[in-house]
């Protein structure tokens, strides 16, 4: 996917306006598009690089990258649906007939087709039919764990969300994806009697979208500029916020048991994942939007403020205009 459109989305977010909600909307179409919001932020770091966007644009794009992402949680909940063997469209979109359908289109694309075009549509087909035969190995692989004791076990720890924070914090930085992450979380949720609460799933998704920003952390501190540098430090200063105030509302929720004790230790499948998660996302973004601008025009002051008289003898008291030092680089 990014192959196939990569040159298009970087005109795209080249166009990118210093509105920041626009930057926003931008950064989670281009993510959802090519399924990676790891490849967004390097597309967004290289044209900081290059002086195309500013601070403000690249922490926008780099915020609605965290929306654009649900989008594979979205497509991985097909891997989860099942024909009743009466609607076509479900028996379609069931991945023992969907995965077959895909690699077969994706393998004539590549061997028998010779148009150019064809070869990046192939290899789409193709990865999204390995990616549900892999989600479908994996339900095949929890299944005989379910109602084991060392499976219960495992379970009973994410019972302090402090636990599935940090589970879900550390295997994204493990895996380096969040989307695979959220993927293993609802392959085991989606099997029957896994007995994976929304309790204990909504920990687990905000240690993830901790997770993801050391990922975007490596990718902005390796030979990049500054102000790339301030996009990682942005966007791991934004996320641990909105983490920490939206474990804190749950806590509360929870506590006063808002929807019903029962919403919260009821079972939680694949969609209810992508849903939470989408919501996350979303709420964290819209509350976070209204400090980017204070948060960035602070970055950029104090950037102006240390950098103004880099070797000047005078020590910082110099003006920069008419200053009469030779090694002054005001």
């Amino acid at each position: 996917l990014k192959n196939s459109s990569g040159a298009a989305l970087k005109r795209v977010l080249e166009k990118v306006t210093g509105n920041v909600v626009m930057g926003v909307l931008t950064g989670a179409l281009v993510t959802a598009v090519i399924q990676s919001s790891t490849a967004t932020i390097v597309l967004t770091v290289a044209l900081i690089g290059a002086g195309v966007l500013t601070l403000k644009q690249a922490v926008s794009i780099v915020m609605g990258a965290n929306i654009g992402t649900t989008m594979t949680a979205w497509i991985t909940t097909l891997a989860f649906v099942e024909s009743d063997g009466e609607n076509w469209l479900l028996w379609l979109f069931d991945t023992d007939t969907l995965a077959p359908i895909a690699l077969l289109i994706g393998i004539v694309l590549l061997m028998f087709i010779k148009k150019k075009s064809a070869k990046p549509i192939g290899d789409i087909c193709i990865g999204f039919g390995v990616l549900f035969i892999g989600l479908n190995l994996m339900t095949d692989g929890v299944k005989p764990l379910i109602g084991s004791s060392a499976f219960e076990a495992f379970l009973a720890f994410f019972t302090n969300p402090l636990f599935g924070i940090l589970f879900g914090l550390v295997l994204t930085v493990i895996v380096q994806s969040s989307s695979a992450t959220v993927g293993m979380l609802q392959t085991v949720a989606s099997v029957p009697g896994s007995g994976v609460t929304f309790a204990m799933a909504y920990p687990i998704i905000m240690g993830i979208n901790l997770g993801t920003c050391v990922t975007t952390a490596m990718v902005c501190s390796i030979g990049s500029s500054r102000d790339a540098k301030r996009t990682g430090v942005v966007h791991i200063v934004f996320n641990t916020i909105g983490t920490v105030l939206f474990m804190i509302v749950m806590s509360v929720m929870q506590k006063l048991a808002v929807f019903g004790a029962e919403f919260w230790v009821a079972t939680v499948d694949s969609g209810g994942i992508a849903n939470f998660q989408t919501v996350f996302n979303l709420i964290t973004a819209i509350v976070l939007l209204v400090i980017i601008g204070a948060a960035v025009v602070y970055i950029v002051k104090e950037k102006k403020k240390g950098t103004r008289c880099i070797g000047c003898p005078a020590a910082g008291n110099c003006s920069g205009k008419n200053s009469g030092h030779s090694d002054c680089s005001c």
